[in-house]
């Protein structure tokens, strides 16, 4: 009975917060923004979440059933290396930087209260966030990396599964206008692999594992290519 509270907690968190997010909408770069170098832009990522199982369908009841049965995959990637994720902000910080930008990369991730400009007219433009306090450090623009998602994603009709596992990675990239906190940029990627049979293959899942690590690889690497496309003013 402990274990099925220990479950069930962090997903109800999970169901509630996502019920309260706006959803953002892709933000395309103008292109005049390149020709203003004046300003430091900041460089952040957020702390990375653990690499998990994710089910989708079914009630809650049946999700903390259906983790419960994926324990030894959930134990198994928590232990991959999450690396290439973590090289998102630095790669695109490299980017400016050698378009001529001042960048002050922060150590840490940046702790903001959420945005009073959700309440606008228009909240998918801005950010969720309110940086005004980096203004104190001279950022006048953030780039900020979010990765919200790292493993597997498995479709359930109850406790039913309705097909083999995949991997999941899904992560977005903002830059913002710290004084108004409009949008100048943002790109996401909810990438998905399938995963080769055999894929439960306890207990190192090599497949399971292996195809993680190259959907991580290759959703970092388009979204990098598309902030680079967006500074050149090409689709890449």
């Amino acid at each position: 009975m402990k274990r099925f509270y220990h479950l069930m907690i962090p997903l109800l968190l999970l169901l509630v917060q996502g019920c309260a997010s706006v959803v953002q909408k892709p933000v395309t770069l103008d292109t005049g923004f390149w020709q203003d170098r004046k300003g430091v832009i900041g460089v952040a990522l957020d702390p990375l979440p653990s690499p998990d199982t994710y089910f989708t369908g079914g009630a809650v009841f049946d999700v903390v059933i259906n983790a419960t049965r994926a324990q030894p995959l959930t134990e198994r990637l928590r232990s991959i290396d999450t690396t290439r994720a973590a090289m998102i902000a630095e790669n695109m910080a490299n980017q400016l930087k050698a378009r001529g930008f001042t960048v002050k990369q922060l150590a840490e991730s940046v702790n903001a209260p959420s945005s009073e400009w959700q309440t606008s007219v228009t909240p998918d433009m801005n950010a969720t966030r309110d940086f005004r306090a980096l203004k104190a450090a001279g950022i006048a623009r953030l780039l900020v990396i979010t990765v919200e998602r790292i493993g597997t994603e498995r479709d359930y009709n109850g406790v039913k599964p309705l097909g083999p596992p995949k991997a999941v990675f899904k992560v977005k990239g903002e830059l913002i206008d710290v004084d108004s906190g409009k949008l100048l940029w943002m790109q996401r990627e909810d990438a998905t692999m399938p995963i080769p049979e055999p894929w439960d293959q306890a207990p190192d899942f090599p497949n399971a594992i292996n195809a993680v690590v190259r959907n991580i690889e290759a959703a970092s690497t388009r979204l990098e290519r598309s902030f680079a496309g967006a500074q050149s003013g090409t689709a890449q």
